[in-house]
């Protein structure tokens, strides 16, 4: 019984997630690149105390503000792959 109302308590905070999404901010759909190596982990991304687990190679909706950390994120790793090539070249 007492598994019932864990299971029943954890729908609710689903539901209750999925209505303040809703009413807090903008859904977005957003696909991570997935392979059969490096890529093929879910992403876990924190945004204001919440944690988000981010599925690989399927289409998922998140929270605007989550598919924005994904984004910054790839934005600083290429401009960190270029500075370390730019400082690679200055070192031959």
């Amino acid at each position: 019984m007492a598994e019932q109302k864990k299971d029943a308590a954890a729908g609710n905070d689903a539901g209750a997630e999925k209505k303040e999404a809703r009413k807090g901010g903008k859904m977005v759909r957003f696909r991570l690149f997935k392979d059969n190596d490096k890529y093929k982990e879910p992403v876990f991304v924190g945004v204001n105390g919440k944690g988000y687990l981010v599925q690989r190679g399927v289409t998922v909706e998140m929270p605007e503000s989550v598919y924005h950390v994904l984004v910054n994120s790839q934005i600083q790793m290429d401009a960190a792959v270029d500075y370390s090539k730019e400082m690679e070249s200055h070192g031959e």
